[in-house]
């Protein structure tokens, strides 16, 4: 038995209060329920507030995966008296999203429809039902099951489907049609996400009395609820009679077309539902783990060198520690063309990472909702097909690259109030071509090939998958134990990568010195191998074009150029996109050559040559662009276009449509989504990405 004292500790008025609701000592510490200190009720209530409290106690929303107060709830003593003429019992900060309390111990069950679930209002009723072993989950009112109009992602986890569901309401709800509403607008909810939801209804105390579930069960066994639930009503029940035709009004005006319509039907499409990996229930040697992982990978999937394997490795964990991070790399699997395994290693990689939500298909404004809602690890296949037709699409992305930047903000409600999404969680995308360059650089980049003859690798099945759900549970277990340390981790990085790339293994690296001085040091030899400076060269054209002029400034061994020579000796080029530039594949024209050269700030100018004078260009105004960007760039070996699938968007400008030339100056901001406008050639509307 654990010592009574941690709970005892407790103010006696708060230890008198849980008691009450017939909690143990036990179930008190497990909870981790504590007593505000007075010198902490301005921090937690505010100055205003905890003026008016004597004292106070939080509950934490919290599991063992779970910060103990990264929600909470706050009882006051006494309850303080609001304009409204309300009490106020329970504080909950401002701007918090409202929580679905689930006891300790109790994940097991909600991803198993098999298992009846009770829901009720309040932490201490679903504490003293999960004590007494009735499986049991709360809200912290009757409505904190909803916010803005849609249901709480708590709700998501939880596997719905069948599952005999008991609606536990205090008893004086059946004398309070306001409260009842509460109640069946959450039943018909649950309804539309498979459950088989019933009410139950609480016999009130002497007197009228109102009985809470905590109280029946102080004054009643498991059996006799048992017994009640036997009794319980069904949403169908002639008591809802008048409030069914409410609830469909009021479904209709609070969120149309949200989970139902107005008459109940079901939604379209399925309701996601996420759960975490139970951690393995023993500590975990990450060496192990981590070779376990790379040898499961490499059953199945023909790898460029043992590099990527290591980092798919690491990656996977670093999925699991996410939360301990400020970087979140996107893990991109790439090829050439297809049947090259990506899909095969995304299929390996769905068992091993939590959270798992794979898609072949997402909008931009699916994505940052999902995220937000879902805390997904999001694995898009398919990229090629739609990620490079959407500038939004690739700027969210990129804001989730960093926790800090990883929001958007969008207008919700008829009151367009700004709300901010975010759009921080673990990716990876798998492509035929490449990345756009900013997101490239955001990347830890895979690049797939297709088996050869002599290579030889396990046909992969998808009954496999369930093999694997042992090493998610141990890559669970490894990083929960070690999410403090990796916390503070600062690993060093090898010289040869680049400031973001040094961002984006920092947070594997982490793991790998948490790991051993074995895994140290592979670690950093496939990060130099994955992401040195060989690997990692910059392809846009505009770092192309810098290239070939700095080498036709040396090969004329001049310091100026007239643009019309310049022109000439870059279509000259061969094995560069400039012969056939411009529209319908004509050659590169002084016009667009400017165009390409002004996000650089280089304009041409008037300079003289010999006796006379020209347009053109001076190499002192190239040096800073030089100097910054060719560093890395190896100009005889430029990286090549897959003109099928390259998501830079260089495609062929002789498909393009019968387009007027645009007269504008070039922007470095591109619309998505726009139709019916002059000038579509891709190559002219590339941006240059900073």
């Amino acid at each position: 038995m654990s010592d009574p004292d941690d709970a005892l500790s407790l103010h006696p008025d708060h230890l008198a209060d849980l008691r009450r609701s017939g909690l143990s000592d036990e179930t008190i510490r497990i909870a981790r329920i504590r007593s505000l200190g007075p010198g902490e009720l301005p921090r937690y209530l505010g100055h205003g507030l905890a003026t008016k409290v004597k004292h106070a106690y939080l509950i934490p929303y919290a599991d063992a995966e779970m910060d103990a107060e990264a929600f909470y709830r706050i009882k006051l003593f006494p309850a303080v008296l609001e304009g409204n003429g309300h009490h106020m019992r329970y504080y909950q900060p401002p701007g918090t999203v409202p929580r679905l309390f689930r006891p300790t111990g109790i994940r097991t069950v909600l991803v198993d429809p098999s298992r009846p679930l009770f829901v009720t209002e309040g932490e201490k009723k679903a504490l003293k039902a999960h004590q007494e072993g009735v499986a049991c989950v709360a809200f912290g009112g009757l409505w904190s099951w909803r916010l803005d109009g849609q249901p709480l992602p708590d709700l998501d986890p939880v596997d719905w489907s069948d599952r005999e569901t008991f609606l536990v309401p205090d008893s004086d709800v059946w004398t309070r049609p306001d409260l009842l509403r509460a109640v069946y607008a959450l039943g018909k909810e649950l309804e539309t996400r498979g459950a088989k939801v019933n009410v139950v209804k609480l016999p009130a105390g002497p007197g009228g009395q109102k009985v809470g579930l905590d109280d029946y069960l102080c004054t009643h066994s498991t059996e006799q609820l048992n017994a009640l639930s036997e009794s319980s009503l069904s949403l169908k029940h002639a008591t809802f009679s008048r409030i069914t035709e409410w609830w469909k009004g009021w479904r209709k005006r609070k969120s149309p077309g949200a989970s139902s319509d107005a008459n109940g039907n079901a939604p379209q499409g399925k309701s996601i539902i996420l759960a975490d990996p139970e951690p393995w229930p023993e500590p975990v040697k990450g060496d192990e783990l981590l070779n376990e992982i790379t040898r499961t990978v490499q059953r199945f999937v023909v790898l460029p060198d043992d590099a990527a394997g290591i980092a798919i490795a690491l990656w996977t964990v670093q999925a699991h520690a996410h939360e301990a991070g400020e970087v979140s790399p996107i893990l991109a699997v790439t090829s050439p063309l297809k049947r090259c395994g990506k899909t095969t290693l995304f299929g390996i990689m769905s068992a091993l990472v939590p959270r798992l939500l794979s898609t072949a298909n997402i909008t931009p404004s699916a994505l940052f909702r999902t995220i937000e809602r879902f805390k997904p690890t999001l694995l898009i296949d398919e990229a090629d097909t739609f990620l490079g037709l959407s500038d939004e699409m690739r700027g969210l992305l990129n804001a989730g690259h960093a926790r800090q930047t990883a929001w958007v903000v969008r207008g919700v409600g008829d009151e367009h109030e700004p709300r901010k999404f975010s759009t921080w969680c673990p990716k990876a995308i798998a492509l035929i071509g490449r990345l756009p360059d900013t997101l490239a650089d955001r990347a830890i980049e895979i690049p797939m090939r297709r088996r050869g003859k002599g290579e030889r690798v396990e046909r992969f099945r998808m009954r496999i998958l369930r093999d694997l759900e042992p090493l998610c549970r141990q890559a669970a277990r490894w990083a929960k134990d070690h999410l403090a340390a990796l916390q503070e981790a600062d690993p060093q990085v090898p010289e040869e990568l680049d400031d973001r790339a040094a961002d984006n293994w920092r947070p594997l690296l982490s793991i790998a010195d948490l790991v051993g001085d074995e895994w140290s040091a592979r670690a950093r030899e496939a990060a130099r191998r994955v992401s040195g400076g060989e690997r990692r060269v910059d392809g846009s054209a505009q770092v192309q074009l810098l290239a070939d002029i700095s080498e036709l400034f040396d090969k004329r061994n001049t310091d100026r150029i007239a643009s019309a020579e310049l022109v000439e000796d870059l279509v000259g080029l061969e094995e560069r996109p400039w012969n056939d530039w411009g529209k319908r594949g004509k050659p590169l024209s002084q016009r667009q050559l400017a165009d390409l050269l002004k996000p650089f700030e280089i304009a041409p100018k008037v300079i003289r040559i010999g006796t006379t004078t020209a347009r053109g260009y001076e190499r002192s105004q190239f040096e800073d662009a030089f100097s910054r960007y060719l560093q890395a760039f190896d100009p005889k070996h430029p990286q090549q276009d897959n003109d099928d699938a390259d998501l830079d968007a260089k495609n062929d400008p002789k498909q393009e449509a019968d387009v007027t030339d645009r007269k504008c100056e070039p922007s470095i901001y591109k619309e998505s989504d726009v139709t019916d406008v002059t000038d579509q050639d891709p190559k002219k509307r590339r941006i240059y990405e900073f």
